[in-house]
């Protein structure tokens, strides 16, 4: 049986991905990495910092991505890992951010 989103679930999510990005983008927050996020799975280090959240796909029900890379790699290219759930709520308090994530 299919369940329809709400017509807002979709602005919710992109509004909440733009507060993140802003966050992330701030002189003064935190570093957050790989292993703060529970992606210890992912093709990435541990220890590589998020630099940047962004989306792709249809936006009422988008894929989230994180942009992680390592301290100081100044211009190599980031690497790309998808963000679930779990990672965006551990994400959202990192930053001080009250989000609801999942449908």
């Amino acid at each position: 049986m299919e369940h329809p989103l709400s017509r807002t679930t979709h602005t919710l999510d992109m509004a909440q991905v733009g507060q993140l990005a802003e966050r992330l983008a701030a002189a003064h927050a935190p570093a957050v990495t790989v292993a703060d996020l529970g992606l210890e799975g992912a093709a990435v280090p541990p220890s590589a910092v998020l630099t940047k959240v962004w989306w792709r796909g249809s936006p009422e029900f988008p894929d989230i991505f994180g942009d992680f890379g390592g301290p100081g790699e100044g211009g190599s290219p980031a690497t790309h890992v998808q963000l679930h759930t779990k990672s965006l709520v551990e994400l959202s308090r990192r930053l001080g951010l009250r989000h609801h994530w999942g449908v």
